[in-house]
């Protein structure tokens, strides 16, 4: 007669979760037409080598009546960064609006986490 050992079942642990990095918060917004760029600073250190200039713009109707997009970057301080632009339009409309895709590629220092842009938000902010 044929016997077999008696099944062992091992109650599977699951596994742990890794709580998701806290998105970056943009402090404020500075806007410079004279340069044109605008200064950034956050509210923890960043990493801008990954950045994505192209997913900043500017619609200014105020002073230089035009719409900027992103054409360079520069470190200005370890929350801070300052995106240089190019006029590629007119514009009409009210205001001074910025907006930056989700895909922008600043990211936190010590987490990862992301910035994930703006929609039209006014300039100087707050």
């Amino acid at each position: 007669m044929l016997s077999f050992p008696q099944a062992v079942y091992r109650r599977r642990i699951p596994p742990q979760k890794i709580p998701a990095a806290p998105p970056l918060v943009l402090v404020s917004a500075g806007y410079e037409p004279e340069v044109p760029s605008i200064d950034l600073l956050f509210d923890r250190d960043i990493d801008f080598s990954g950045i994505d200039v192209s997913a900043f713009t500017v619609a200014d109707g105020v002073i230089a009546m035009c719409t900027w997009v992103g054409t360079g970057s520069y470190w200005l301080g370890s929350r801070w960064v300052q995106v240089l632009f190019t006029r590629v339009a007119d514009f009409s409309g009210p205001g001074t609006l910025m907006t930056v895709g989700a895909g922008n590629g600043i990211v936190a220092v010590e987490d990862g986490g992301g910035w994930a842009g703006v929609v039209g938000m006014g300039l100087p902010w707050p």
